[in-house]
């Protein structure tokens, strides 16, 4: 019921005066007179006191809020009841000064003015964000903005604790609930604030706040709201379906400011901004006034701004401005990102939301200005694309090759180097013109020095190139009586005499970091190795709080620095864990680093499930198979009632009538490519650097086939052999076949100067070899007469890879792209149609083994990542060292 002036309150709280009154209930000035301070009084509506279920809600929400204690949230003091009627209120915080609301009827706030509230608003958000509070009801009239400039947050919570309120009133003021606020098919909130899933009646969490701040931003930066109509329905029609009167933003709003504003109303949650604290850091970055953004996060600035000032000419965000927008290539797309280099004096970190179509790496510039990442999608070849850190546009520069995964910048930051139609070509990231350097079937990462000397990772080993052009010299050769598979990833020390780089090898004391050096000869190369590991690692020079140079390299998912002498080539001191959860492609390490202390990453590899794909391309996940530790490889036994997995690295076999699977390696590394024998007895699989058979019901244990060495199994001859390819370190690959009994000896199927056979599969009728080959500069799927004579026929017209052959031969499949799975039909005379394309999906391409497999049904089995791992920034990376470091 209402208060009178004078009254006394649950006994010691004096009203004073009233304040104002709406659906929430009415708010009274009053005097705690046990604490002599004044408060604001919010008694709440007649009918709260009447649901027990909401009331005892909102007392567990009270006390969560009242646990909050920040600056710019005004505080919950408690709940007080009246004994003699049962009236209950809030004893909140009094906070003088106007409401945003009225400060806004005056017109459009200064830029510099609205910036500094909306910091201080985020700041608020997020603190409560980070203790589980979600406000739900932001709008100007629940901000309040003191004389001295300090703002405070009114009514955290608030919309989701308390229950319906009388329908009427005006229809921007009043919070607009139908039943249990906790329940689906709910509406709390204010309309023209209102987020389009919240006025939809669904779920909602940070990111509905993150969309009540942009509109509140909007109006502040406009005089005007966001969203307008004649009534409630009105209003939540256009939140749903209009986008905000953009052209109002003023000439004065940094783009900054208004690349932010577009990413907190984006209409879709999972394309708006994940995090209010990524909007607070990237609106720090837009100050004008070097003293207020020093007063508003003083610990952020380690140096003073670049002369000249001005927005226009200072790094657009700060600090993580993890306000960025999902790394898809459609365009030049705003992204707010941090400055480069350790500008801060503590490491800062925030995430880039990535998009499925996003080879794993990323490539920072050396200037820590540029990202640069290979972009796939609707089988089209991969496209290289770079985000300027500085100016927050995103271009595309060049089509490459599908095969290749490296990037590699130059270390002025002007060129970059990448693979494309069998050569290592150059692109000047500002004119977009492009230079072949050499020819290279293949391209295993590289590095670029100060003396335009380029040193890659190539088919035989390490080579080096003039970046100008030219003929490519061995520095190392792949040893394989040492059991090597490849030399990768090379990477300068400083001088540029001396590089990093990766043995690949199946024996664990061989895999690791060694040191090359240009100009020798493979023999006269240094055999000392600095760590053991499987993927490369990178060298970081002296920044920021790091007084010395690091190694950086992977430790399972955690990124390791250890401090190294680069003259000495040694290691001076323990390392130290910089983060964890960072992911690995193989051998190749998704992380990168700047010479001035910034570092990205791509996240470790999330779970996938299992799924059954239709051959119309409807999904549905594989019963008991969700959720899976990193499955990779589904291979169908004959009868297609039992599933071969590799989970994890070890192989397991799940049977698809529902019984327990069956575990038949343990503790194992690298296990890949299974295969069954014909009978459905057996399993082949590669491990260790050699094929093993092992009994699919796990009565024994694994045994060695065929002869030693590396080897893909693809499927059987007719007359028992396998058909597998041979990986000998050095040159293109070959297509074998050979006995699967221990000691046999390979036969050549054939060979050819192209990479032949990365992936294989002889027709059940024993005719056709269907297998992979770049000999026309990108993957194809290409088929000949089995065992000969005959010219191969091209099948793939536009790239293809993982042939699989249909249960019953009359047909055989491809994946284009990474997108697309494409079906050839065999006639009666076993001629090869034209392909057709059956569905798309998001293959996880392999090239071998297939990623998917065919059951006698004609359904299709695969895997699929659940989530997308995103990529991770940490500015002043160094500031994670021991400070003796």
């Amino acid at each position: 019921m209402p208060l009178t002036i004078g009254q006394r309150f649950a006994g010691h709280f004096e009203v004073t005066g009233a304040l104002g009154a709406g659906g929430m209930g009415e708010v009274y000035r009053g005097l705690d007179t046990r604490l002599n301070r004044p408060v604001a009084l919010k008694v709440l509506p007649n009918a709260f006191a009447a649901d027990p279920e909401r009331l005892a809600r909102f007392q567990r929400e009270a006390e969560l809020l009242a646990s909050l204690n920040h600056p710019n949230i005004a505080q919950i003091h408690g709940i007080e009841e009246e004994e003699t009627d049962g009236t209950r209120a809030l004893v909140l915080e009094l906070v003088e000064g106007p409401t945003l609301e009225e400060r806004i009827a005056a017109g459009p706030l200064p830029v510099d003015e609205a910036l500094a509230i909306a910091v201080q608003i985020a700041d608020a958000l997020e603190a409560a964000h980070e203790a589980g509070v979600v406000h739900r009801d932001l709008k100007p009239a629940n901000v309040k903005v003191r004389d001295d400039g300090t703002v405070k947050v009114l009514d955290f919570g608030l919309a989701k604790a308390l229950g319906p309120v009388a329908e009427g009133g005006d229809p921007d003021a009043s919070p607009t609930m139908v039943t249990a606020a906790t329940r689906m098919g709910v509406i709390v909130g204010t309309a023209a604030y209102m987020s389009p899933e919240q006025a939809r009646g669904r779920a909602v969490g940070r990111r509905t706040d993150v969309w009540a701040f942009g509109a509140v931003l909007f109006e502040m930066l406009t005089g005007r709201r966001a969203f307008v109509g004649d009534d409630v329905t009105g209003i939540l029609a256009e939140v749903i379906k209009s986008e905000p009167a953009w052209e109002a933003l003023s000439g004065d709003v940094p783009p900054t400011v208004s690349g932010v504003l577009r990413r907190c109303l984006q209409k879709d949650p999972k394309e708006r901004l994940r995090d209010i604290g990524d909007v607070r850091l990237g609106l720090l970055g837009a100050f004008d006034d070097p003293e207020r953004r020093a007063a508003t996060e003083p610990a952020v600035l380690a140096a003073p701004p670049e002369a000249g000032g001005g927005w226009k000419r200072r790094w657009v965000g700060l600090a993580g401005a993890a306000v960025v927008v999902t790394l898809v290539a459609v365009g030049p797309a705003v992204w707010i990102a941090p400055p480069p280099g350790p500008s801060v004096a503590f490491p800062v970190r925030f995430t880039i939301p990535a998009a499925p179509n996003i080879v794993p790496f990323v490539e920072l510039s050396p200037d820590g200005r540029h990202l640069a990442y290979l972009e796939s999608d609707e089988g089209r070849e991969a496209r290289l694309w770079v985000h300027s850190l500085e100016t927050g546009q995103a271009r595309e520069l060049t089509v490459a090759d599908t095969s290749g995964f490296t990037v590699f910048w130059s270390p002025d930051s002007r060129f970059l180097a990448f693979s494309e139609a069998g050569s290592l070509r150059r692109i000047d990231r500002t004119s977009g013109s492009v230079e072949t350097v050499c020819d290279t079937p293949r391209l295993f990462g590289g590095s670029w020095n100060a003396d335009d000397v380029i040193v890659f990772g190539g088919a035989g080993g390490i080579m080096q190139v003039p970046a100008a052009g030219g003929t490519p010299t061995l520095l190392t050769t792949i040893d394989a009586t040492r059991g090597e598979l490849a030399h990768v990833s090379p990477r300068f020390l400083p001088g540029g005499r001396h590089f990093l780089y990766l043995k690949a090898s199946a024996d664990s004391t061989v895999s690791g970091i060694y040191v090359g050096e240009l100009d020798l000869d493979p023999a006269e190369q240094n055999p000392v190795r600095l760590a053991a590991t499987r993927q490369n690692a990178a060298y970081a020079p002296a920044a920021g709080a790091a007084t010395t140079g690091h190694l950086l390299l992977l430790q399972g998912d955690r990124l390791l620095a250890q401090p190294f002498d680069e003259e000495r080539l040694e290691f001076t001191g323990d390392a130290t864990v910089v983060t964890e959860g960072v992911g690995a492609f193989d051998v190749f390490a998704a992380f990168s680093v700047s010479r001035n202390g910034v570092l990205a990453y791509r996240g470790a590899e999330a779970t996938r499930s299992v799924l059954w794909i239709e051959p119309t391309g409807q999904e549905s996940a594989v019963d008991g198979m969700r959720s899976l530790d990193d499955p990779e490889n589904p291979r169908l036994s004959p009868a297609g009632r039992r599933l071969a997995l590799i989970v994890a690295d070890d192989l397991w076999v799940f049977d698809l009538t529902g019984r327990p699977p069956i575990r038949l390696t343990f503790g194992a590394s690298g296990n890949a490519s299974p295969l069954w024998t014909p009978d459905g007895a057996r399993i082949i699989y590669e491990g260790d650097g050699s094929l093993y058979a092992v009994s699919a019901d796990g009565g024994s244990g694994p045994e060695p086939i065929g002869p030693q060495g590396h080897f893909h199994p693809h499927g059987w001859a007719p007359n028992g052999d396998l058909i597998s390819v041979s990986i000998s370190g050095v040159g293109p690959v070959s297509l074998v076949e050979f006995s699967a009994v221990p000691g046999s000896e390979p036969r050549e199927v054939f060979r050819s100067p192209a990479n032949e056979g990365f992936s294989a599969a002889l027709s059940p009728d024993g005719r056709w070899l269907a297998y992979t080959s770049d000999a026309t500069g990108a993957m194809e799927v290409w088929a000949r007469a089995y065992p000969g004579p005959g010219a191969p026929i091209r099948v793939s017209p536009a790239g293809g890879t993982e042939p699989v052959w249909a249960r019953d031969g009359r047909a055989l499949y491809y994946v284009e792209g990474r997108r697309s799975l494409m079906r050839v039909l065999v006639n009666a005379s076993g001629e090869l149609a034209a392909p057709v394309r059956l569905f798309d999906t998001d293959f996880a391409v392999y090239e071998q083994p297939p990623s998917y497999d065919v059951a006698p049904d004609g359904r299709f089995v695969t895997v699929r990542d659940d989530s997308n791992p995103p990529v991770s920034v940490i500015l002043n990376w160094p500031a994670l060292l021991p400070s003796s470091e």
